[in-house]
């Protein structure tokens, strides 16, 4: 865990206050100049804390995020679902196209770490019409918010007819799990959609989960949705 020759890794911490009492982050950074080897860094660390804390590498973060950029290229946007890490939100906050939110209290970890609100994409099925009335009043049609179901389209709605704003809008669509929603709810609302003008079908959300290892099991489910794109033509 070295930098790279003729560099220098150097220890910049910063205790952030959404994180937990006892934890900081502590970022490595490559500096020009002397070659110092990385237990210097680790020691260095442990006497400033001296407490269970995170090391995070934010440099092979970067690298890493590079390489998704090259294999992907033009083709799709880099979304970060905060649940992943949200101690990484400010390494990463020009690192990726949009931030994943799924709480009152990951929004506004991205608030206090400076992320505008046209890269938040509020998800998740836990959103309160209180949580989506101060992000609209807040910041108006900026970001991008997913309907889980036809109660969250109608709380959008109304929100955002509220405050005069037109909201984009990811219809998630269900593969069997508890989040989102079937087809024909779905369908419903796209052939209705002229009823709330205030809110714009941005595309659908496709979560098929994790731990997904055979190919077959995505090449189905892309196929529904393939599907179903056509359906709604």
């Amino acid at each position: 865990m070295t930098g790279k020759e003729g560099k220098e890794m150097r220890i910049n911490a910063d205790a952030d206050e959404n994180m937990k009492e006892g934890a900081a982050e502590i970022r490595m950074e490559a500096a020009p100049g002397v070659r110092r080897e990385a237990d210097h860094v680790l020691r260095q660390a442990v006497e400033i804390w001296k407490t269970p804390f995170y090391l995070f590498r934010t440099d092979v973060l970067s690298q890493q995020m590079k390489r998704i950029r090259d294999a992907v290229g033009e083709r799709a946007e880099i979304c970060y679902a905060m649940k992943a890490n949200p101690f990484l939100v400010s390494a990463l906050a020009e690192e990726v196209d949009s931030f994943e939110v799924c709480s009152p209290g990951e929004f506004h970890i991205c608030e206090r770490a400076g992320i505008p609100m046209e890269k938040i994409v509020m998800s998740g099925v836990y959103k309160k019409e209180s949580d989506i009335d101060y992000a609209v009043k807040t910041y108006g049609d900026q970001g991008v918010y997913t309907a889980e179901s036809p109660s969250q389209w109608e709380l959008l709605r109304r929100c955002a007819e509220r405050y005069g704003s037109r909201l984009r809008v990811l219809l998630r669509l269900s593969v069997g799990s508890q989040f989102g929603m079937d087809r024909e709810a779905l369908k419903g609302i796209v052939a209705h959609r002229e009823q709330a003008g205030c809110l714009h079908i941005e595309g659908i959300q496709l979560f098929a989960g994790t731990q997904k290892k055979a190919a077959g099991k995505f090449k189905r489910e892309l196929a529904m949705l393939s599907e179903l794109c056509g359906e709604l033509k």
